[in-house]
């Protein structure tokens, strides 16, 4: 009778647990992030520092940068923040790579990122060539793609942004 009562507590346990609501990490204070787009160059054409609030732009086959004051709100930084914790931000590795098994062919021209996310104590910076065309069941690569896309769509989003002098050259 005992262990059947046992059983039973253990149970309800478990399942209580299991139905309880996963404890998110709240975005810290010092939630902050840097984004690098190395589009079709070596040179990144923009590298935004939300901890300085910059927007540095090289257009692409230049060398010559200019640096804005670009002040992301707070929604925009939830915005990012939510998309980094539901795609699993903090577990990638430093250099993201599609396996092979999961490659159904390469696009042309290639984008590479760099982010750095810090949250509270949690950092993390992925490096990820944009080269690969994935299987349809590999989400991996198209949910960091979406993270990239939201935080462009955020920069290209300002009237500071839009008054920027062209790239010089385009992509190959």
């Amino acid at each position: 009778m005992k262990i059947k009562a046992n059983v039973a507590v253990l149970l309800i346990t478990m399942v209580l647990i299991s139905c309880s609501p996963l404890v998110k990490t709240p975005r810290a204070d010092n939630f902050a992030f840097v984004f690098q787009d190395f589009s079709c160059a070596s040179i990144p054409m923009y590298v935004l520092d939300t901890t300085s609030s910059t927007l540095v732009y090289t257009p692409l086959g230049d060398t010559v940068s200019t640096t804005i004051s670009l002040q992301l709100s707070d929604e925009e930084l939830e915005s990012v923040y939510q998309k980094a914790m539901s795609i699993g931000f903090f577990e990638y590795p430093s250099e993201f790579v599609v396996p092979n098994d999961q490659v159904l062919g390469f696009h042309a021209p290639s984008s590479g990122y760099q982010l750095r996310i810090t949250n509270g104590e949690m950092t993390n910076s992925v490096t990820w060539q944009d080269d690969r065309m994935t299987k349809p069941q590999y989400k991996k690569a198209d949910e960091l793609r979406e993270l990239m896309d939201l935080i462009d769509t955020i920069i290209q989003a300002y009237p500071e942004v839009q008054q920027l002098p062209g790239p010089k050259a385009m992509c190959a």
